[in-house]
């Protein structure tokens, strides 16, 4: 009977041991964290929105209490990498919060997450998975009756049409959207529709009309203080009066727009993203280490136990078990992390190569085309001596490809294709320093025209470089250069 009572008692306290040893989140804290995120999106700190998301994620999954608060954390998470265009950790954090709102039969989470998918494969040319999504989220807002859903996917499709070139049905899904955005009195969404409305009669070079819409949506955007659509409508502007061949209108607000995005210093916040996602991988492993430690605790009381009853083998059998299954798992997680750390810090480098090299593009662009319109105006004699000189000194002083330009460029392909230069100049002698750049720009799968920007040359002196870069290449009638491109290291 002693005996008996005493395996009883073991095995009572062993039951309250290995109980209720769940990791304790502090929810307040889960809350502030959230709400942080949510002030500094809205105010467009977008790298101290992600952090303060990645953090509450990594306290909710640890949680496993909410489950629609992580969904939350989740969508705005790949809100935020979209901000970056992060379009693969965008997409996958969204994938995770459509699956928690799919299975809580949540319609507002599911509709959400589904138009923000359609403006992802819109952003990567997949027009027809953008037009299904934006379908299935159109239907759960109506049945829901959530007008600013409906105005918002309404403005999604009319960028999907206007893909098409469907420029009437465009236009007609941007009326829809203004209206229910007027209806609810949405100033942002009311803005952007504008623009929209702007972009649309641009392709269709109606300039003059398009002026008006974007400075329309401009001055709204100032009154609500929304930079970030400021900063768009300028640029907009600054292309609809090189069209109409207001040369010095279009300078000033392509200078303006130009240094208000300067500011915003993009390529600084790119290299931290690195920086932020590895330390909520990190601040991860800690929480589940310290849950780890909980459970050491437990294996010592359990051992001691252990040794005052009669399955004490068995116990020191299942401990030194346990101990090897953690061990294991942590070996796992360092593992993880470090690889999780290195393709963080790769993709990090080639966003912002591919951000430094569009850039150059973009610039390329607008100051050819003001360069084109400049010479026809002063053929025509449409403009005095004195601008002539100030327009010249300006676009001289905006040129693109110097020295320092080649060099950044140079450095930020090496970081994420290390020794392409070298190796083409050790295999292929021959080839020129000019040519060494062309097969760089190549690699990046660029347009003809954005590399006829990017480079200050003709679409037809791209076609011509190509030709020669080839026959130094190889002799080879079916030689192919992009596949060889792409092989290079």
């Amino acid at each position: 009977m002693q005996l008996g009572g005493l395996l009883f008692a073991l095995t009572f306290l062993f039951i309250l041991c290995t109980t209720g040893t769940t990791y304790d989140i502090d929810k307040a804290q889960i809350d502030n964290l959230i709400l942080a995120a949510d002030k500094d999106r809205y105010q467009e700190n977008y790298l101290n929105a992600l952090d303060f998301y990645l953090k509450a994620t990594v306290m909710l999954e640890n949680s496993k209490n909410d489950s629609i608060k992580l969904a939350y954390t989740y969508m705005q998470t790949g809100l935020c990498y979209d901000y970056f265009d992060y379009n693969l950790y965008s997409k996958n954090y969204i994938n995770r919060a459509l699956n928690i709102y799919t299975t809580k039969n949540d319609k507002k989470g599911q509709a959400y997450c589904l138009t923000y998918m359609g403006d992802i494969y819109e952003d990567s040319g997949d027009n027809s998975k953008a037009f299904e999504y934006h379908n299935k989220a159109l239907q759960y807002f109506l049945s829901l009756k959530d007008l600013k859903g409906q105005a918002i996917v309404y403005d999604n499709l009319s960028s999907v049409y206007e893909n098409y070139q469907k420029f009437d049905t465009s236009m007609l899904m941007l009326a829809k959207a203004l209206n229910l955005y007027k209806n609810i009195k949405d100033s942002i969404g009311i803005s952007e529709v504008l623009n929209n409305f702007g972009d649309i009669y641009f392709r269709i070079k109606k300039y003059k009309k398009s002026l008006d819409y974007y400075k329309i949506s401009l001055a709204i955007c100032r009154k609500i203080g929304n930079k970030e659509e400021e900063r768009g409508n300028m640029k907009d502007i600054s292309k609809a009066y090189a069209a109409l061949g207001d040369f010095e209108n279009s300078y000033n607000y392509f200078n303006a727009y130009y240094n208000a995005h300067r500011k915003l210093k993009i390529e600084k916040k790119i290299e931290e993203i690195a920086g932020i996602e590895a330390r909520s991988i990190q601040e991860k492993k800690n929480l589940e280490i310290q849950a780890l430690e909980s459970e050491k605790q437990i294996l010592k009381l359990q051992s001691i136990i252990a040794i005052v009853s009669l399955v004490s083998f068995f116990i020191v059998l299942l401990s030194i078990y346990i101990a090897f299954l953690i061990k294991a798992r942590k070996d796992k997680q360092l593992a993880d992390f470090a690889s999780q750390k290195m393709e963080s810090e790769l993709e990090a480098r080639k966003q912002k190569l591919l951000d430094f090299t569009h850039m150059l593009a973009e610039r390329g662009e607008i100051i050819d085309d003001l360069k084109i319109k400049l010479e026809n105006t002063l053929e025509t004699g449409k403009i005095t001596d004195a601008a002539r000189y100030k327009a010249i000194e300006q676009l001289s002083n905006a040129s693109i490809l110097t020295d320092d330009d080649w060099k950044k460029f140079k450095k930020q392909f090496e970081g994420v294709y290390s020794g392409f230069f070298s190796k083409l100049k050790e295999h292929y002698p021959e080839m020129s320093t000019g040519d060494i750049r062309l097969a760089a720009i190549l690699k990046l799968k660029l347009t003809q025209d954005e590399i006829a920007h990017m480079m200050g040359i003709s679409p037809d002196s791209v076609k011509k470089a190509k030709s020669r870069l080839k026959k130094k290449i190889s002799d080879d009638e079916n030689f192919k250069l992009k596949e060889w491109i792409d092989l290079q290291v």
